[in-house]
């Protein structure tokens, strides 16, 4: 499913689908764009990925194919892992988990907790982050596919982004083609909602005696 994401294959009919791109947009891309935030809510909420630009030089792209690449080889490496993690935490409720580090006998009894599939438990000590050959042939393979599908598919690539950039500015009652819009017409909006509360529990001055 996150494979689909990355790759834009997603259905939109499908919610379950929808629903793990939505965490990929709003969660994942941040990660890897080209700056530190640089995919915040000024940006995510009001444009695409792929037309998304790097601050100070609109000639490159803020979230560029190898970034996301780079996600995908991510998840893959340490998903297994992460499912352990949470069958782990089923099994010892209101337990820390033992580190990599632990004795010997906490290792034997927790092999393969820690293992990802393509980077090594010591990787500060290889070369390349810890990365083995495997990760970085995907890497390569996946930078590639991604590229490839936005060469022959762009029209389906950016339809799932603009469908799914609707969808999502329609659940956060979005309209403006900013935040800084959007939040100058909200305050408006709620100083006027307030205003008009005003003028209608208003009392004209020769007619309070009526309360007396």
């Amino acid at each position: 499913m996150f494979k689909k994401c990355v790759l834009h294959k997603i259905d939109m009919n499908i919610p379950e689908e929808v629903k793990v791109f939505k965490w990929y947009w709003e969660d994942c891309i941040g990660k890897v764009a080209g700056v530190q935030n640089g995919w915040n809510e000024h940006v995510k909420h009001y444009t695409i990925i792929s037309k998304a630009k790097l601050p100070g030089d609109e000639t490159k792209p803020l979230v560029p194919a190898n970034s996301e690449a780079f996600l995908l080889l991510v998840y893959e490496n340490c998903h297994d892992k992460w499912v352990k993690h949470i069958e782990w935490y089923d099994k010892n409720p209101c337990t820390k988990m033992p580190n990599r580090n632990s004795t010997e006998k906490a290792k034997q009894e927790n092999a393969g907790l820690f293992d990802t599939k393509f980077t090594t438990q010591d990787g500060g000590q290889m070369k390349y982050g810890g990365w083995k050959d495997g990760g970085l042939q995907k890497y390569v393979e996946y930078t590639k596919a991604i590229n490839d599908r936005k060469k022959n598919h762009m029209a389906k690539y950016l339809k799932v982004e603009t469908d799914f950039l609707k969808q999502l500015r329609q659940e956060l009652g979005l309209e403006s083609e900013s935040i800084q819009e959007e939040r100058s017409r909200k305050k408006h909006k709620n100083k006027g909602g307030q205003q008009e509360k005003k003028f209608k529990i208003r009392i004209p001055e020769e007619d309070e005696d009526m309360l007396l």
